[in-house]
């Protein structure tokens, strides 16, 4: 059912992805770029290819082309701090500004998570920064992401004063990213993270992308872990002031969740809220619903 659904919104829309960076407004350390988790080492941050496969094997992370064929294997690196996942806060340092989320805790996985978003104008002044907004899921030891992003700036993989897209997966203090693809103001997306299936307790299938009239591009990515913490997120760096973010509100629409296997059901929970008081920018759920929710960050 899952793989069924997916083709036939594949039919109806094109993916493209996510991006997240880091904190702070020095410029970057020698070697270092920015990146959803902050300044990295450039080794660590992968452009793969679209509807490239990611999965581990043994101490390394492999990398295949949509036909089965190797484009590259690095090593598993130890993971970071623990991410917002474990803390259901925002660190100060972490760029999340402010951001819906809804924790799973027991019961069904997540099989789908997926919310229609317009590209907002573009931010009044051009300071130097980057804004990513996306849907994201984590694990609960919050050591990987998996997100289809919307990025204004730039960042380790590109970008300037216009808007991209991308898909991104991150796991310890690796980056994996499909190539950006620039966006026009006012184009419908719709992100997705689907659960294409489950193999063992430790090899869970899912697919993320970014999808816009007439296709879709993504990644397959084999997590080791169950994603169980679903966001929907604004996060920024080198912001000087109200004029560096988007102009008017940023609506996150139709916010779908469904968890089981081949039986899908609506969760029935509430969506929870995290703001920055400093930044005076809020998110505020609309519609509080797991199948049809409305969600508005307000600059």
């Amino acid at each position: 059912m899952l793989k069924i659904l997916h083709a036939i919104i594949s039919s109806l829309f094109i993916v493209i992805g996510l991006a997240t960076p880091p904190p702070g407004h020095a410029p970057p350390l020698l070697g270092l770029v920015l990146t959803p988790g902050g300044q990295q080492d450039s080794a660590n941050v992968h452009i793969v290819p679209d509807r490239a496969r990611i999965t581990r094997v043994v101490s390394e992370i492999h990398v295949f082309h949509e036909n089965g064929t190797l484009f590259k294997t690095v090593p598993v690196t130890n993971a970071g701090p623990p991410s917002n996942v474990t803390r259901r806060v925002a660190p100060a340092a972490s760029g999340w500004i402010t951001y819906a989320y809804w924790y799973k805790t027991t019961g069904d996985p997540i099989a789908w998570f997926e919310t229609d978003f317009v590209v907002p104008p573009a931010p009044a002044s051009c300071t130097g920064q980057t804004v990513f907004l996306f849907p994201g899921i984590e694990p609960a030891s919050g050591t990987s992401i998996v997100q289809p992003v919307l990025q204004y700036g730039p960042s380790s993989i590109g970008g300037g004063n216009f808007w991209v897209i991308a898909c991104w997966y991150v796991v310890g203090t690796q980056y994996f990213a499909t190539k950006l693809s620039q966006v026009p103001v006012g184009l419908a997306l719709r992100g997705l993270i689907d659960l294409e299936y489950v193999a063992t307790p430790t090899d869970w299938s899912y697919w993320v992308g970014m999808y816009v009239a007439g296709g879709d591009i993504g990644m397959r990515i084999d997590s080791p872990e169950e994603l169980v913490w679903a966001t929907l997120t604004l996060e920024a760096y080198n912001i000087v002031g109200p004029q560096s973010y988007p102009a008017g509100p940023t609506t996150f629409s139709d916010v779908l969740i469904r968890v089981g296997d081949w039986e899908w059901d609506d969760p029935g929970s509430s969506w929870s809220v995290v703001n920055d008081a400093t930044e005076g920018i809020t998110t505020n759920v609309v519609v509080n619903s797991m199948s049809d929710g409305v969600v508005v960050i307000d600059y």
